[in-house]
């Protein structure tokens, strides 16, 4: 064995260039391909670690044609608990965007705060390094943290025992445990657990229409879906039915546009699966996964032709030294399995360049798309030991081919001279095509999907979005809120200021029913609560009639539609002066403009003048003065509301969010194309030395001949280009295609103009001849006499 070790090394060893270069191809093939697997699989263990998932469900609910909820209402799981046999118990609880926590003298803002109940614990094994989960929220005077913020509120000291004051009314709170690092990740993860019991209405009559508060049920030991959810229809048609459904016979109501649904999501299926609206957290993309790994392994593909290209072209070398191992007896059994374990070999060494790869691979892709691609702090073991376990058998099977075709030569033919090593010419064009072809879709669909998220960026929302500064949580100020925005109005730069309750991709949403006399039922339909400066101040336009006016005491009944609210209701051409409900007047039109994502169409939508509900201030602001006035503002707030926070954000950066899975993707792809022509370029130079090699003999005789350099080069490169040529005649559909598929994703889209495909192609040409032209030049401008000398 250690003779077989001994000749499989020398072998690799003898040709540092050579193997380097394909340590080089293989290893970064290797490398996208283990890391797109390790992807996938630790997006599939998000959620899995918790030992009763399998039977945990989220119910969700769908209402009034406002798309889905991830939360519902606040009265379903005692409705549950008490009338659902298939329940054996269930939690809920609630998720605040930030809160404040006060320890001592120091006040943080946490993010990852959810109020739970006392079984929230039981259903969500979460790893306790201090405190007691059965304990855990048994009274509303306990919280629960995370070993990170044990550390950063009391250092080395013990958490449990210690006491904060939490949420907006600085509520008392003890530690009663503390939460260790989770083994994977989880849609739930967190770092503070309050109770919710201060959140509870305990509403007489529950408002069914409501979608405040996250349910989770566990089902018991043989318990079916089917009943679960024969228990929720009958919650709808008992409960929630009589309450809204009007003189509509329930058959009507449950079809119509007021109707109620549930949605009953697996535990386990919701971080990948759900796109609800108000997530507990942000999700996973199956589009993202599936993307990257069929990427990893369409560029492993090109990095196993690329080996066996490399390593038959330097088959002509290796001729004569097979030829006199087989005349020494050696078996092409034996022959086989030497040359495999030198795979093997190869692969052990590959899993060194493919770790180092890796390692460089995630940094420039988290540097590019801002995002991090993998978890090594979980993940680091999975990496090295999977790295190794992956690389060996993946070289030993693409080594399979190289040894079948290296070990049929005859010795007499090889040591004669007559070794005529043309190989499978159909194979190694089929590779070499297969090669082009996925680098081509590759390119094509990367700029694709570039030329779709300039679109969107460029795409007129209807309104104005650069310079727009939104300050949050304007209602804490109460009274003081006009005189916060009169002081940041009189700042240098700021051009308009206004005071609303909902914003373009904002986290709250009002819907209300409207209808006019000839409307036999009311419409629900979504709803901006806006002051007098809101219209100017995002520059929407007006197309007809008037904007609100503070001097209009009326202006309270008076509402504004967008033109689609114009058209749902059916209000024709002349639609100023309309009444809706009761009272309600319509005193002006504006242009529609996207208030969700461009994958969402505009809907109707209703402004209603109500300068009482506000929630957000917003101020344009020129570019020269942005940093200027987020110091006097905060200083502002600060004076204003000396215990709570100041909060802002810019609306362009906050639409951008909404397209954010589509940059990542884009800027992922856009990296593993140019490593997938990188590694086709390695191939091609590959097959560009075996064929060279191949008619040395030949390009001495034409240069003797007479024949130019430009000659020989030509002659050498056009196989080549016919290859690549073919390979997007190819791509081009195949890639359009897909492109279709995705764009169909996106109500507001742009078009694949020819160009994209015509200059991916022409780019692959350029650098498919770029990379033959300099082996084909060296043979071109060899010396004849070196190659005819033997003849």
């Amino acid at each position: 064995m250690i003779r077989h070790l001994t000749f499989a090394l020398r072998a690799l060893l003898r040709h540092p260039g050579y193997l380097s270069l394909n340590l080089m191809g293989f290893g970064l093939g290797i490398a996208c391909a283990f890391l797109a697997i390790l992807f996938a699989w630790q997006e599939h263990q998000v959620d899995r670690f918790f030992s009763d998932g399998a039977s945990t469900y989220r119910i969700g609910c769908s209402f009034i044609n406002m798309g889905g909820f991830a939360n519902g209402p606040e009265a379903l799981l005692p409705r549950l608990m008490a009338d659902c046999p298939e329940v054996e118990y269930g939690t809920r609880f609630k998720k605040y965007e930030t809160e404040t926590v006060i320890v001592g003298e120091r006040q943080f803002e946490e993010k990852e705060v959810l109020y739970v109940d006392s079984l929230f614990f039981r259903m969500f094994d979460y790893p306790f390094v201090a405190g007691s989960r059965d304990d855990a929220m048994r009274d509303d005077g306990q919280v629960i943290i995370s070993q990170t913020l044990a550390h950063k509120y009391f250092g080395e000291e013990p958490a449990v025992g210690q006491t904060i004051k939490a949420g907006k009314e600085s509520r008392l709170y003890r530690v009663t445990g503390v939460v260790g690092d989770l083994p994977h990740a989880s849609h739930l993860d967190g770092s503070m657990w309050l109770p919710v019991y201060s959140k509870l209405q305990n509403k007489v009559q529950p408002d069914w229409y409501s979608a405040a508060f996250y349910s989770y049920v566990h089902l018991r030991p043989g318990a079916s879906l089917a009943g679960l959810k024969k228990s929720l229809d009958q919650i709808i048609r008992e409960r929630i039915y009589p309450a809204y459904g009007g003189d509509a016979t329930y058959e009507v109501w449950s079809k119509g546009q007021n109707s109620f649904q549930w949605i009953v999501q697996p535990f386990r299926d919701i971080y990948l699966q759900s796109r609800l609206n108000f997530e507990v957290s942000g999700g996973g993309d199956p589009q993202k996964v599936y993307g990257f790994l069929l990427i990893g392994c369409f560029i492993l593909l090109i990095a196993m032709v690329n080996y066996i290209n490399l390593v038959t072209a330097r088959a002509s070398v290796r001729a004569k030294e097979i030829g006199i191992r087989k005349t020494l007896g050696i078996s092409r059994a034996g022959l086989i399995r030497d040359l495999l374990l030198e795979s093997a070999l190869f692969g052990l060494a590959t899993a060194g360049v493919g770790l180092l790869a890796a390692e460089g691979l995630l940094v420039v892709f988290e540097q590019i798309t801002g995002s991090a691609m993998l978890d090594l702090v979980r993940y680091r073991f999975e990496l090295n030991a999977g790295m190794v376990l992956f690389a060996v058998p993946v070289s030993m099977l693409t080594g399979i081919y190289p040894a079948l075709f290296l070990s049929r030569f005859r010795p007499a033919a090889v040591l004669k001279g007559e070794w005529g090593l043309q190989g499978n010419k159909r194979l190694r064009s089929i590779l070499v095509v297969g090669q082009f072809f996925i680098a081509l879709v590759l390119l094509i669909g990367c700029l694709g999907v570039f030329r779709q998220l300039q679109f969107m960026q460029e795409r007129d929302w209807g309104f104005r979005r650069d310079g727009i500064c939104v300050v949050e949580n304007i209602n804490l100020l109460g009274e003081k809120a006009a005189a916060f925005r009169q002081e940041i109005a009189q700042q240098n730069g700021v051009e308009a200021t206004s005071l609303t309750g909902t914003l373009p991709a904002g986290s709250t949403m009002f819907t209300k029913t409207y209808r006019t006399p000839e409307m036999a039922q009311s419409l629900w339909v979504k709803s901006f609560m806006v002051d007098a400066d809101f219209i100017p101040a995002m520059e929407i336009r007006i197309l007809k009639g008037r904007n609100f006016s503070t001097e209009m005491l009326t202006d309270t009944t008076s509402v504004i539609l967008n033109e689609m609210a114009v058209k749902t209701l059916g209000l024709g051409s002349e639609p100023l002066g309309a009444k809706l409900n009761d009272g309600l007047i319509v005193v002006g039109v504006v242009s529609d403009f996207n208030y969700e994502t461009l994958r969402n169409p505009v809907g109707p939508l209703i402004l209603h003048y109500a300068p009482d509900q506000q929630h957000y201030a917003i101020a344009r602001v020129a570019p020269a003065a942005t940093a200027a006035f987020l110091q006097k503002t905060k200083q502002a707030w600060q004076k204003m509301a000396t215990d709570k926070p100041f909060s802002y954000y810019f609306l362009d950066e906050s639409l951008a969010d909404l397209s954010s899975k589509e940059t990542i993707m884009g800027q992922g792809i856009l990296l593993f194309t140019v490593l997938a022509l990188f590694i086709a370029c390695l191939g091609l130079f590959g097959l560009a030395t075996f064929l060279t090699g191949q008619r040395s003999k030949e390009i001495g005789i034409r240069k003797v001949l007479g024949a130019s350099v430009a000659g020989i080069l030509r002659l050498l490169s056009a196989d080549f280009m016919r290859l690549v040529l073919f390979a997007f005649f190819l791509a081009a559909p195949a890639a359009w295609y897909g492109l279709q598929r995705w764009l169909e994703n996106f109500v507001y889209r742009t078009t694949i103009d020819w160009w994209i495909p015509v200059f991916a192609g022409i780019t692959a040409l350029l650098v498919a001849f770029v990379t033959v032209s300099f082996q084909s030049l060296r043979a071109a401008l060899a010396n004849p006499a070196d190659s005819l000398r033997s003849e």
